[in-house]
Parts: C-alpha cells; sequence; structure tokens
C-alpha cells in the first residue's frame, strides 16, 4: 500500500544514468502525470 501524496512508486534501472534519465522523461510525458520526485540511489 501506498500511503500519503503518491500514488505510484517505481524502481527502475539501467547501466548509465542516461538510461534513467530517458525513463523518468517518459514517465513525466505520460498523460495525467502532474509531477514527479526523482531520487537515484548509486551502488
Amino acid at each position: 500500500m501506498i500511503y500519503g501524496p503518491y500514488d505510484i512508486y517505481t524502481l527502475c534501472e539501467d547501466t548509465t544514468t542516461m538510461g534513467i534519465k530517458r525513463t523518468v522523461v517518459d514517465i513525466r510525458n505520460m498523460s495525467g502525470v502532474v509531477s514527479t520526485l526523482t531520487c537515484l540511489i548509486s551502488e
């Protein structure tokens, strides 16, 4: 379950940060998406 101001939580993996950036841009361009919050985690 998700509580609070967020409607969805997702985990994206890629070998490059540019790949992740493309995914984030695709999500932001989806119909109905009003705002996003992106947090990068590096191992």
